[in-house]
């Protein structure tokens, strides 16, 4: 059996494999994770492994089996989702947002929202214009900090949305970065932004993105206030922080300026690719 710790945004959760199948699906999940320092004990403990039928896999949270099947594809998403949770759960020392970063020639860029809101599609879209992707599920600004920890795990792309992305995205020519799944595709990293480097990235503005089929394009300039309340809709770990977060919004929107964005189509979004300084 083999295993390691992975740890971020203040929190740690050990992983563990036996076989071949499993050490390669958490290769691909987990191998960009930055390890705890010392004396970081993890909450919980995964371990993926072959069952006793052949072709059978299993995984176990603290000895008790959470997913079994044949799909690997499968189990990495339930591995990579219950892990994320984990994380998330016990997150402190800062703010953990729901939310998408990159590197942008105007600096780094925030994309919060929620579940549906297109965060994923678009940052996918932004890496292909240039843009240096480095997450598209949960970022860290550490307590005090302007410079965001984006969570360096695969881009997880739901079925249906890649038809948009269409010759923006060919996942045939990443084969090897990339694992299907029942509920879609993981991307690493490496097949958006290659060579992107995964230390603190200085925020320069966060856009809050809103697909909406139909919708007429709009870019709009946030106040502070407006800011603050957004950041907080998109704020993973509040109940962990002091007052819930609020101090820490209110700060990081006072430095950071904030827009919303709602468009219905990669065709309307030529005002943010010049926010951006993207060609």
């Amino acid at each position: 059996m083999a295993g390691r710790l992975l740890s971020y945004a203040g929190s740690a959760v050990a992983v563990a494999w036996e076989g071949e199948d499993a050490g390669g699906i958490a290769a691909f999940l987990f191998g960009a994770f930055p390890a705890p320092g010392p004396g970081v004990e993890p909450t919980a403990t995964y371990l993926a492994g072959p069952g006793k039928s052949p072709g059978l896999l299993v995984l176990q949270r603290d000895g008790v089996p959470v997913w079994r099947g044949e799909d690997a594809g499968a189990l990495a998403e339930v591995w990579l989702g219950a892990v994320s949770h984990d994380l998330a759960d016990r997150s402190r020392g800062g703010m953990l947002f729901h939310a998408a970063a990159l590197r942008t020639p105007a600096g780094g860029l925030l994309l919060p929202g929620g579940i549906g809101a297109g965060k994923t599609t678009l940052a996918l879209w932004l890496a292909a214009r240039g843009a240096g992707y480095r997450t598209d599920e949960m970022v860290f600004v550490p307590e005090g900090s302007f410079a965001a920890a984006p969570c360096p795990r695969p881009l997880n792309l739901k079925h249906g949305s890649l038809e948009p992305l269409r010759g923006v995205f060919d996942p045939s020519t990443a084969y090897s970065l990339t694992l299907e799944g029942p509920l879609g595709m993981l991307v690493s990293p490496e097949a958006l932004s290659p060579g992107e480097p995964q230390g603190p990235l200085p925020l320069a503005l966060a856009v809050f993105p809103h697909y909406e089929a139909g919708a007429s394009p709009a870019l709009e300039r946030l106040s502070k206030a407006e800011t603050g309340l957004a950041l907080m809709g998109c704020l993973v770990n509040a109940r962990n922080l002091p007052a819930h977060g609020h101090p820490e919004a209110a700060r990081l929107a006072r430095s950071v300026p904030g827009w919303r964005l709602r468009y219905s189509s990669f065709e309307q979004l030529a005002p943010l690719l010049g926010l951006l300084r993207l060609g």
